[in-house]
């Protein structure tokens, strides 16, 4: 609904096991929470405008991989007036196959990057507030499998001024798209992070007048 905050949690079939989650939706709308809830994933969004708006949030889940996936958490006070990276690791044992964040509902707070790093997820964020609120990062971890995860990326997509682009990032072959991340400027707005065929796509919309920059990352699954 128009001017609301509304949560909603997608869940996993019997017999898979949730490894990352995405979303998409009209302009307006800011995620502010994404991150696994139970066997599914979860998203926190506010609808800033003063007519309804459409979210979608999706779950991405893997079938006979023998495993179980869990998350790991790190929070901390972000910097004022400045950007943040916060990391979170998975266990021994265990391989990133996604993550997720939280930044709470203050506006002045924008995720710039969510990605892979070593075995565990890495966030950006930029604050442009005088506070230092509270920001949690989180990885999804999965344990009782053999192999790993690798991150393959598509860097330097363009978007136009005053326009819209996507950039889609696939697996190799023999391997599994689990999750998937982005980097962006301050001056986008990323509107679809989700699974695409075996691979990852980003969607964002540029409001400046020049010409931008955004990187893909798929997180892939070798047995």
């Amino acid at each position: 609904p128009p001017n609301t905050t509304a949560n909603t949690t997608v869940t996993c079939p019997a017999g898979s096991v949730v490894v990352s989650g995405g979303f998409s939706h009209q302009l307006g709308i800011r995620v502010w929470h994404t991150m696994k809830d139970g066997n599914g994933w979860r998203i926190f969004a506010d609808n800033t405008l003063g007519s309804a708006r459409t979210l979608t949030v999706t779950a991405t889940c893997i079938f006979n991989s023998g495993g179980t996936s869990d998350q790991t958490l790190k929070q901390e006070n972000i910097n004022a007036n400045d950007t943040t990276q916060l990391t979170t690791n998975c266990p021994s044992g265990s391989v990133v196959t996604g993550g997720g964040w939280v930044l709470g509902n203050n506006t002045a707070v924008q995720i710039l990057q969510s990605s892979k790093a070593g075995n565990g997820w890495r966030i950006t964020v930029d604050n442009a507030s005088s506070e230092t609120p509270l920001v949690n990062v989180y990885a999804v971890c999965l344990s009782g499998v053999s192999g790993g995860t690798a991150q393959a990326q598509s860097t330097d997509n363009k978007v136009p001024a005053n326009g819209t682009a996507n950039a889609e990032q696939l697996c190799p072959t023999d391997s599994y798209v689990t999750g998937g991340g982005f980097a962006i400027s301050s001056d986008l707005t990323l509107y679809n992070t989700t699974k695409a065929q075996n691979g990852w796509v980003n969607y964002v919309s540029n409001a400046t007048n020049t010409e931008r920059n955004f990187d893909t990352f798929a997180i892939c699954y070798s047995p």
